[in-house]
């Protein structure tokens, strides 16, 4: 490759990384204020979407307790 293009790629990819980051701060940040929430309640599971996990591990314990 030359270093002209390795140099766009490389440029590309900083600023792939940087929106990402915003991004990712941007959630962190809301989850954050959902954890502050009075209706949050906390947990090892999300119960909306981890009820299949949750059940796994549930049986998973009970064959292993056994």
């Amino acid at each position: 490759m030359h270093l002209s293009r390795v140099m766009r790629v490389l440029s590309h990819s900083l600023e792939d990384s940087e929106t990402m980051q915003m991004e990712d701060i941007k959630l962190c940040e809301a989850v954050q204020r959902g954890l502050e929430s009075p209706a949050y309640c906390s947990g090892r599971y999300a119960p909306l979407v981890e009820k299949a996990m949750h059940r796994f591990h549930c049986l998973l314990y009970e064959n292993l307790s056994t």
